[in-house]
Protein backbone atom coordinates (compact mmCIF):
# COMPACT_ATOMS: atom_id res chain seq x y z
CA UNK A 1 0.00 0.00 0.00
CA UNK A 2 1.18 3.58 -0.65
CA UNK A 3 -0.53 5.85 1.06
CA UNK A 4 -0.52 9.98 1.02
CA UNK A 5 -2.29 12.86 3.51
CA UNK A 6 -1.95 15.36 2.15
CA UNK A 7 -3.27 18.78 4.58
CA UNK A 8 -5.93 16.54 5.75
CA UNK A 9 -8.40 18.54 8.37
CA UNK A 10 -11.78 17.34 10.02
CA UNK A 11 -13.97 19.03 12.91
CA UNK A 12 -17.31 17.95 14.20
CA UNK A 13 -19.35 20.10 15.95
CA UNK A 14 -16.92 22.77 15.74
CA UNK A 15 -14.34 20.94 17.67
CA UNK A 16 -10.97 20.25 15.53
CA UNK A 17 -10.12 16.26 15.45
CA UNK A 18 -7.96 16.33 12.96
CA UNK A 19 -6.13 19.41 11.35
CA UNK A 20 -3.35 19.78 8.77
CA UNK A 21 -2.50 16.36 8.57
CA UNK A 22 0.74 15.03 5.91
CA UNK A 23 1.94 11.93 6.28
CA UNK A 24 3.09 9.99 3.10
CA UNK A 25 3.92 6.10 2.75
CA UNK A 26 5.44 3.59 0.18
CA UNK A 27 5.10 -0.42 0.11
CA UNK A 28 3.47 -0.58 4.11
CA UNK A 29 0.85 -3.36 4.37
CA UNK A 30 0.70 -2.89 7.99
CA UNK A 31 -0.09 0.50 9.49
CA UNK A 32 -0.63 1.01 13.31
CA UNK A 33 -2.43 3.52 14.31
CA UNK A 34 -1.61 4.25 18.54
CA UNK A 35 -2.62 7.13 20.43
CA UNK A 36 -4.91 8.90 23.50
CA UNK A 37 -9.11 8.60 23.45
CA UNK A 38 -10.30 11.31 21.21
CA UNK A 39 -6.85 12.01 19.18
CA UNK A 40 -8.54 11.04 15.81
CA UNK A 41 -7.74 7.51 14.65
CA UNK A 42 -11.09 6.53 14.34
CA UNK A 43 -11.91 9.53 12.47
CA UNK A 44 -8.78 8.64 9.91
CA UNK A 45 -10.44 5.26 9.48
CA UNK A 46 -13.22 6.39 8.74
CA UNK A 47 -11.92 8.88 6.11
CA UNK A 48 -9.96 6.27 4.86
CA UNK A 49 -13.20 4.05 4.33
CA UNK A 50 -14.84 7.07 2.70
CA UNK A 51 -17.17 6.91 5.42
CA UNK A 52 -16.57 10.49 6.23
CA UNK A 53 -15.85 13.37 4.35
CA UNK A 54 -13.30 15.83 5.18
CA UNK A 55 -13.23 19.44 5.52
CA UNK A 56 -10.38 19.77 3.70
CA UNK A 57 -6.93 18.03 2.04
CA UNK A 58 -6.71 15.04 -0.11
CA UNK A 59 -6.39 11.52 0.47
CA UNK A 60 -4.55 9.14 -1.93
CA UNK A 61 -4.25 5.10 -1.84
CA UNK A 62 -1.64 3.78 -4.15
CA UNK A 63 -1.77 6.91 -6.90
CA UNK A 64 -5.65 6.95 -6.72
CA UNK A 65 -7.22 9.87 -4.96
CA UNK A 66 -10.96 9.65 -2.84
CA UNK A 67 -13.52 10.93 -4.60
CA UNK A 68 -14.66 12.56 -2.16
CA UNK A 69 -17.77 15.17 -3.70
CA UNK A 70 -18.58 12.46 -6.32
CA UNK A 71 -20.70 9.80 -4.05
CA UNK A 72 -20.98 7.53 -6.99
CA UNK A 73 -17.33 6.49 -7.25
CA UNK A 74 -17.31 6.68 -3.36
CA UNK A 75 -19.18 4.23 -2.88
CA UNK A 76 -17.51 2.10 -5.15
CA UNK A 77 -14.32 2.76 -3.20
CA UNK A 78 -16.55 1.95 0.09
CA UNK A 79 -17.27 -1.56 -2.07
CA UNK A 80 -13.54 -2.13 -2.03
CA UNK A 81 -12.57 -1.29 1.29
CA UNK A 82 -13.44 -3.84 4.41
CA UNK A 83 -14.10 -2.28 8.12
CA UNK A 84 -14.42 -3.83 10.88
CA UNK A 85 -15.79 -2.06 13.72
CA UNK A 86 -15.39 -2.04 17.67
CA UNK A 87 -18.55 -3.73 17.42
CA UNK A 88 -18.76 -6.41 15.74
CA UNK A 89 -22.08 -5.07 13.69
CA UNK A 90 -23.66 -8.08 12.75
CA UNK A 91 -26.73 -8.51 12.20
CA UNK A 92 -28.64 -9.83 15.23
CA UNK A 93 -31.17 -12.20 13.40
CA UNK A 94 -28.89 -13.54 11.01
CA UNK A 95 -26.72 -16.25 11.13
CA UNK A 96 -22.86 -16.83 11.08
CA UNK A 97 -23.08 -17.68 7.20
CA UNK A 98 -25.96 -15.49 6.46
CA UNK A 99 -23.97 -12.20 7.78
CA UNK A 100 -20.86 -13.14 5.46
CA UNK A 101 -23.18 -14.09 2.31
CA UNK A 102 -25.42 -11.20 2.52
CA UNK A 103 -23.21 -8.47 1.32
CA UNK A 104 -21.74 -10.79 -1.20
CA UNK A 105 -25.43 -11.36 -2.54
CA UNK A 106 -27.33 -8.23 -1.83
CA UNK A 107 -24.00 -5.59 -3.03
CA UNK A 108 -21.73 -7.54 -5.04
CA UNK A 109 -24.28 -9.63 -7.10
CA UNK A 110 -23.18 -13.15 -6.45
CA UNK A 111 -25.51 -15.55 -6.94
CA UNK A 112 -26.79 -17.17 -3.74
CA UNK A 113 -25.22 -20.67 -3.66
CA UNK A 114 -21.91 -19.05 -4.58
CA UNK A 115 -22.33 -16.68 -1.78
CA UNK A 116 -22.62 -19.25 0.39
CA UNK A 117 -19.90 -21.61 -0.92
CA UNK A 118 -17.69 -18.80 -0.51
CA UNK A 119 -19.36 -17.73 3.09
CA UNK A 120 -18.43 -20.99 3.86
CA UNK A 121 -15.21 -21.69 3.16
CA UNK A 122 -14.35 -18.18 5.36
CA UNK A 123 -15.81 -19.60 8.17
CA UNK A 124 -14.03 -22.84 7.85
CA UNK A 125 -10.57 -20.86 7.33
CA UNK A 126 -11.17 -19.06 10.79
CA UNK A 127 -12.27 -22.54 12.67
CA UNK A 128 -16.20 -21.12 12.52
CA UNK A 129 -17.91 -23.98 10.20
CA UNK A 130 -19.44 -25.27 13.12
CA UNK A 131 -20.97 -22.13 14.03
CA UNK A 132 -22.00 -21.10 10.88
CA UNK A 133 -25.69 -21.80 11.57
CA UNK A 134 -26.05 -19.78 15.02
CA UNK A 135 -27.03 -16.81 15.23
CA UNK A 136 -24.74 -13.57 16.82
CA UNK A 137 -26.43 -13.75 20.48
CA UNK A 138 -25.15 -16.94 20.56
CA UNK A 139 -21.30 -17.03 20.16
CA UNK A 140 -18.91 -15.28 22.08
CA UNK A 141 -17.52 -11.95 21.79
CA UNK A 142 -14.16 -13.40 19.93
CA UNK A 143 -16.42 -15.00 17.55
CA UNK A 144 -18.69 -12.54 16.70
CA UNK A 145 -15.36 -10.64 15.67
CA UNK A 146 -14.26 -13.24 13.95
CA UNK A 147 -17.31 -13.86 11.89
CA UNK A 148 -16.74 -9.63 11.41
CA UNK A 149 -13.09 -10.16 9.37
CA UNK A 150 -14.65 -12.87 7.88
CA UNK A 151 -17.23 -10.41 6.22
CA UNK A 152 -14.93 -8.23 5.55
CA UNK A 153 -12.84 -10.70 3.47
CA UNK A 154 -15.37 -12.08 1.59
CA UNK A 155 -15.47 -9.06 -0.86
CA UNK A 156 -11.92 -9.34 -1.44
CA UNK A 157 -11.27 -5.83 -0.41
CA UNK A 158 -7.61 -3.70 -1.55
CA UNK A 159 -7.44 -2.44 2.05
CA UNK A 160 -9.15 -3.82 5.53
CA UNK A 161 -9.43 -1.08 8.69
CA UNK A 162 -9.62 -2.28 12.09
CA UNK A 163 -10.81 0.05 14.66
CA UNK A 164 -9.75 -1.47 18.01
CA UNK A 165 -11.65 -4.54 17.29
CA UNK A 166 -10.59 -5.84 20.71
CA UNK A 167 -11.59 -2.88 23.09
CA UNK A 168 -14.98 -4.88 24.39
CA UNK A 169 -13.06 -8.55 24.30
CA UNK A 170 -11.73 -10.88 27.41
CA UNK A 171 -7.68 -11.17 27.49
CA UNK A 172 -8.75 -14.90 26.01
CA UNK A 173 -11.30 -13.44 23.29
CA UNK A 174 -8.19 -10.40 22.45
CA UNK A 175 -6.07 -13.18 21.65
CA UNK A 176 -8.48 -15.57 19.57
CA UNK A 177 -8.97 -12.26 17.27
CA UNK A 178 -5.65 -10.57 17.30
CA UNK A 179 -4.51 -14.11 16.04
CA UNK A 180 -6.62 -13.81 13.29
CA UNK A 181 -5.76 -10.76 11.76
CA UNK A 182 -2.28 -11.66 12.58
CA UNK A 183 -2.87 -14.53 9.90
CA UNK A 184 -3.42 -12.13 7.41
CA UNK A 185 -0.22 -10.10 7.10
CA UNK A 186 1.46 -13.09 5.80
CA UNK A 187 -0.86 -13.01 2.63
CA UNK A 188 0.31 -9.63 2.02
CA UNK A 189 -2.93 -8.01 2.77
CA UNK A 190 -2.94 -3.88 2.99
CA UNK A 191 -4.32 -2.88 6.48
CA UNK A 192 -4.69 -0.05 8.90
CA UNK A 193 -5.23 -1.06 12.50
CA UNK A 194 -6.20 1.05 15.70
CA UNK A 195 -4.90 -0.64 18.84
CA UNK A 196 -4.28 -0.01 22.60
CA UNK A 197 -2.65 -3.53 22.34
CA UNK A 198 1.19 -2.47 22.24
CA UNK A 199 2.39 -6.16 22.18
CA UNK A 200 0.34 -6.59 18.91
CA UNK A 201 1.62 -3.51 17.37
CA UNK A 202 5.29 -4.41 17.21
CA UNK A 203 4.16 -7.64 16.33
CA UNK A 204 2.37 -6.65 13.30
CA UNK A 205 3.37 -3.07 12.61
CA UNK A 206 5.43 -2.47 9.30
CA UNK A 207 4.78 1.42 10.14
CA UNK A 208 3.11 2.67 13.07
CA UNK A 209 1.58 6.33 13.39
CA UNK A 210 0.76 8.40 16.54
CA UNK A 211 -2.18 10.57 16.68
CA UNK A 212 -2.32 13.29 19.60
CA UNK A 213 -3.63 16.84 19.64
CA UNK A 214 -5.02 16.89 16.23
CA UNK A 215 -2.40 15.19 13.90
CA UNK A 216 0.15 13.09 13.49
CA UNK A 217 3.06 13.30 16.33
CA UNK A 218 5.63 10.63 15.13
CA UNK A 219 5.85 7.98 12.31
CA UNK A 220 8.56 5.80 12.03
CA UNK A 221 8.79 1.34 11.75
CA UNK A 222 6.70 0.48 14.58
CA UNK A 223 9.85 -1.79 17.12
CA UNK A 224 11.66 1.79 16.85
CA UNK A 225 9.50 4.30 17.58
CA UNK A 226 8.05 1.95 20.74
CA UNK A 227 11.64 1.28 22.21
CA UNK A 228 12.61 5.12 21.32
CA UNK A 229 9.51 7.44 21.88
CA UNK A 230 10.45 10.33 20.16
CA UNK A 231 9.01 12.91 22.36
CA UNK A 232 7.70 13.71 26.13
CA UNK A 233 3.89 13.34 25.48
CA UNK A 234 4.64 9.76 23.50
CA UNK A 235 6.97 8.64 26.11
CA UNK A 236 4.18 8.85 29.21
CA UNK A 237 1.28 7.96 26.91
CA UNK A 238 3.72 4.13 26.10
CA UNK A 239 4.55 4.16 29.76
CA UNK A 240 0.55 5.00 30.80
CA UNK A 241 -0.87 1.97 28.49
CA UNK A 242 2.49 -0.17 29.36
CA UNK A 243 2.47 -0.15 33.09
CA UNK A 244 -0.39 -2.78 33.51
Amino acid sequence: MNLRLHDLSKSFDGRTVLQRVHLELQDVHALVLIGPSGGGKSTLLRLLAGLESPDSGTIEIDGSGLPFGNEAALRRHRLQTGFVFQAHNLFPHLTALENVALPLIHVHGVPRPEARRQALELLARFKLDSHAHQRPYELSGGQRQRVAIARSLAVKPRLLLFDEPTSALDPEMTAEVLDTIAALKPEGRDFVLVTHQMGFARRVADHLAFLGDGGIAAHGPGTSLLDSPPTPGIRKFLERVLHY
